[in-house]
């Protein structure tokens, strides 16, 4: 994926002779574009066959838009980066959906809590947002506020918005019955793993479990 991206760059950049930065941009474009395409048809794959697909759409989803203006840890390759990311996101959904119907019976507290995750990854947003990274980098203090003013935003939107949901809708009995807990509760575990991924220790993690599944690859 990493080759295909990096061959694909270069074949543009000698068709429309571009410069060796443009090249590099191009295909660190393109192998960003391989890799997500991998990583949505894997976990739509996955969901689907676990009947998970709308939880698992819900955490990359928020995930997904949360780590377009905060960045993240990431895996060395997009093979390893897709293929961990989607059995991770469908365990997740798989909980998700047996943990969400028993929301039912906290639906009061759900606004509350709603609003308190959403401040609480504000707040490492605010203090770690945005991780750049080396073929990616963030050039200006302007760029770089931009997107930490919209991660902030971003969780508060959603907390807010779900917490006016609940307190205008009252949908008590559906958060029980129906997938709503489920989706809800996929959601905040998405907002939450991207999190993770731009704190000290889970990028530490993200790096550890990287040279784990290269030693495991190369037999080491």
């Amino acid at each position: 994926m990493d080759r295909a991206g990096q061959a694909l760059g270069e074949w543009l950049g000698a068709m429309f002779d571009w410069s060796e930065e443009d090249r590099e941009i191009a295909a660190f474009s393109l192998t960003l574009i391989l890799s997500s395409a991998f990583f949505i048809g894997l976990l739509v794959l996955l969901s689907v066959t676990f009947r998970v697909f709308l939880e698992a759409f819900a955490m990359a989803l928020t995930s997904g838009l949360l780590r377009t203006f905060a960045g993240g840890a990431h895996l060395s390759t997009g093979w390893r980066c897709g293929i961990v990311s989607a059995v991770a996101a469908t365990s997740f959904a798989i909980a998700s959906r047996y943990i969400g119907p028993l929301l039912g019976a906290i639906s009061t507290a759900l606004p509350v809590t709603a609003v308190i995750v959403a401040l609480i990854i504000a707040a490492f947003m605010a203090k770690y947002a945005p991780v750049d990274v080396p073929e990616k980098p963030i050039t200006s203090d302007r760029q770089r506020r931009r997107l930490r003013t919209v991660s902030i935003v971003l969780p508060i939107a959603w907390g807010c918005g779900f917490a006016a949901w609940l307190h205008f809708g009252s949908p008590d009995i559906a958060i029980g019955r129906t997938l709503l807990g489920s989706i809800w509760l996929a959601s905040i575990i998405g907002l939450m793993w991207e999190t993770f991924s731009v704190v000290p220790p889970g990028i530490r993690f993200v790096r550890w479990l990287d040279q784990h599944i290269g030693r495991i690859i190369h037999h080491k």
